[in-house]
């Protein structure tokens, strides 16, 4: 991942502390590499922990939590209390809070439901989908493998 700040990448790190840092801006996380670092105000564009106001925010598991005090909330609220501080538009007005838009138009939070809940069995299949159900009569009727 790029700093995105000036585009740097970064290499392969030797042993020791690494110098670049991890923020979260308008939901997304970021590294900020050592030269950018050294300019001024340079943490500015990061948003900050609701809590205690620290910049020292990462994603995890499509959640954003703050390292300094472990403080957690979606990442839609923080970017969205972070960023209308500084007068920046977060999401389009077509997407309401909680929903998360796709490129293409389809809501991904429904998508993501419907695939946790047929991994999870807990589907419901359709009427078109869903294999004919076999009552206990017709199944008497039915004699058994290699009987003719």
């Amino acid at each position: 991942m790029p700093c995105y700040r000036c585009g740097a990448r970064q290499s392969d790190p030797a042993r020791g502390a690494n110098l670049w840092v991890r923020g979260v801006r308008a939901d997304e996380q970021v590294l900020v590499c050592p030269d950018c670092q050294q300019s001024r105000g340079w943490s500015s564009d990061l948003d900050h922990c609701s809590v205690c106001g620290a910049t020292t925010l990462v994603r995890r598991l499509g959640r954003t939590v703050c390292r300094s005090c472990e403080a957690s909330a979606t990442a839609e609220f923080l970017a969205v209390e972070s960023t209308m501080d500084r007068g920046i538009a977060v999401r389009s007005q077509d997407t309401g809070p909680g929903r998360h838009r796709r490129s293409d138009g389809r809501d991904l939070s429904a998508d993501v439901a419907t695939a946790i809940d047929r991994v999870l069995g807990r589907a419901e299949a359709s009427s078109d989908d869903a294999p004919p159900q076999v009552t206990t009569e017709e199944q008497e009727r039915v004699p058994p493998d290699g009987a003719a």
